[in-house]
């Protein structure tokens, strides 16, 4: 079976190769380290000068050199890079030429779906660098895995969205994944997921934090899934203390924060010995003091994904400042913000607020929304589109459609337009909120 996946799948060709040379990069000094980002770094701002739209004009307006001699300068001189730069014009931070890969869109956790291009070889990097993490939790990436996360295939157009709606089921079960669906996860749901997690006997749980939550708590009288289960790899989401906690103890495994984005990739993951571990070779990431209190996050983009980022506020924050660990290893605490509130029905049933956002990444005249679920279980969706004009009727009675054949139940929906919607200090906003009690 690992040949043969290995054969299929471009991701685990030279795996072993590919944790060598992490491995061999972690163990050089921190100074050696530094020289060789530096040196990357330097090659992805020479090529985005000349070939991209966007930093082409920031260079010029900054007056910015070609080359960069420390990354203390790099961090000084280069302006930050917007989520709104990048959301409303994509295509002028993609660089000339043709490369191999595909458009991605964020799934607007701040309420912006962003579109952004991933080269293949770019891809493929972010992706070994979460299977190397997996691995210091004793998880190989050819073991089975059970995933609670979204079903954004079930919601695309025509042919295309056909072709993933057929092919989706079948790269899963090639790749030994099982899919639930997080759109549903009411207690019975939660409790038959139990049942087929515990019969699939999975090495691994990949979730939203607060849907591993929902599900040990669902089934908390039942006998632990600690037979198989080495890990629940939790993502998209902040961990809370009592997710963690309750995880730990029903689920028997440890709770496992993952951090990365569709802008960015993997950007660190929590190591056994404490706090997220940077992919420092393929990552550069800095702080920014915030006055609400806790640091803005800011990643550039080191690996070859043919849409450069460079000191790109990726929206979230973190408790403290970068810490260093053994032989100078970067580590980030606690990740702060993008929590996601739950729609309920009339019937009780819950479901995660994660379905939205797939529903709405598909209407690209939306720039900006927001969803307010109220006590009498009427949602009210806020939206500015790009032209500051309503959706058309036909996208207007799609989005409500879809979002109720997805709840199973016909819920009121209201849709309100307006040129621009209010934000935080941080720059973001709560982009589903509910006044029912999480």
């Amino acid at each position: 079976m690992r040949s043969l996946l290995q054969l299929i799948f471009p991701r685990y060709w030279p795996l072993e190769e590919e944790f060598k040379k992490r491995e061999s990069f972690m163990s050089l000094s921190k100074t050696d380290r530094d020289y060789i980002r530096l040196r990357k770094l330097n090659e992805r701002w020479l090529k985005a000068q000349n070939n991209s739209k966007y930093y082409q004009r920031i260079k010029k307006k900054h007056n910015l050199p070609e080359t960069f001699s420390s990354i203390e300068e790099y961090i000084s001189l280069m302006p930050i890079t917007t989520k709104n730069a990048v959301s409303r014009h994509p295509k002028h931070f993609l660089l000339n030429g043709h490369a191999r890969g595909k458009w991605m869109s964020t799934g607007g956790s701040t309420g912006i779906p962003t579109r952004v291009y991933w080269k293949l070889k770019g891809h493929l990097e972010s992706l070994r660098d979460q299977y190397w993490a997996r691995m210091w939790w004793g998880v190989d990436p050819f073991d089975k895995q059970a995933m609670i996360w979204g079903h954004s295939h079930t919601f695309g157009h025509g042919m295309i969205g056909t072709y993933h709606r057929l092919m989706v089921p079948i790269t899963d079960k090639a790749r030994r994944r099982m899919r639930l669906s997080a759109y549903q996860i009411d207690e019975s749901s939660l409790r038959r997921y139990y049942d087929k997690i515990d019969a699939f006997q999975p090495a691994s749980l990949y979730a939203y934090s607060s849907a591993a939550f929902l599900l040990a708590m669902a089934n908390s009288d039942r006998p632990p899934l600690g037979k198989t289960l080495k890990a629940a790899f939790l993502a998209a989401e902040p961990i809370l203390p009592q997710h963690r906690k309750i995880i730990d103890q029903i689920l028997r495994c440890p709770a496992v924060g993952e951090y990365g984005s569709i802008e960015c990739g993997m950007i660190a993951y929590e190591h056994p010995s404490g706090g997220y571990h940077i992919f420092e070779n393929s990552v550069l990431v800095d702080t920014s003091k915030n006055p609400s209190g806790g640091y803005d996050l800011i990643v550039t983009q080191l690996r070859d994904s043919h849409f450069p980022l460079f000191r790109y506020q990726i929206g979230d924050m973190t408790a403290k400042e970068i810490e260093r660990g053994n032989n100078g290893r970067e580590i980030l605490g606690e990740i702060k913000g993008r929590t996601h509130d739950f729609l309920r029905t009339p019937s009780g049933r819950f479901c995660h607020g994660e379905m939205i956002t797939h529903c709405i990444e598909q209407l690209s005249d939306i720039l900006i929304f927001n969803v307010h679920q109220r006590r009498d279980f009427r949602i009210i969706i806020t939206i500015t589109t790009n032209d500051s004009k309503p959706l058309s009727l036909k996208k207007e009675n799609w989005l409500k459609t879809s979002i109720r054949t997805t709840l199973c139940e016909s819920i009121s929906i209201d849709l309100d337009y307006k040129p621009e919607l209010s934000r935080s200090i941080a720059g973001k906003h709560r982009w589903i909120t509910t006044e029912f009690e999480q």
